[in-house]
């Protein structure tokens, strides 16, 4: 049974990494020679994020090295309670709006109800972890 949900998961876009020590860990992706995509700070989540290419030879499939810009951003919330891990998978998708429509109607909690602004203008919304399982998943939109 095939669910019309308006919206194509396109692939993995990319695994958000939150170390305690980001600096370090930008310099072992470097030390691999993983190229480096974009450093940016997105002022809205209080973070500074670096993207490196996961040397998969494809569009999609990055890492994005988080590091908290604010002790209330949500970044500094997981490494105080969690620690050094995987903060996030996120999954491109064709439309953000869409798939918010699709999931709040079919009862799926979100961190936030409306699109964010991410990483190089793109449009992002977080499916809250009690809704898939425990795992934060994130939709983006690339909309250039």
């Amino acid at each position: 049974m095939s669910i019309n949900s308006g919206f194509k998961i396109l692939g993995i876009d990319h695994l958000g990494l939150a170390p305690k020590d980001a600096e370090q860990n930008k310099n072992f992706f470097k030390l691999l020679s993983l190229p480096l995509e974009s450093s940016e700070t997105v002022l809205e989540q209080m973070v500074d994020t670096t993207i490196f290419d996961s040397g998969s030879n494809q569009s999609l499939s990055k890492l994005e090295i988080l590091k908290p810009t604010s002790d209330q951003s949500s970044i500094a919330k997981f490494l105080e309670k969690k620690g050094s891990g995987i903060h996030h998978l996120a999954l491109r998708v064709d439309s953000v709006d869409h798939a918010i429509k699709f999931l709040l109607k079919n009862g799926v909690k979100l961190v936030t109800d409306t699109a964010q602004v991410g990483v190089h203008h793109t449009k992002v919304v977080f499916v809250h972890p009690r809704s898939t399982g425990g795992i934060l998943i994130e939709l983006v939109e690339h909309t250039r």
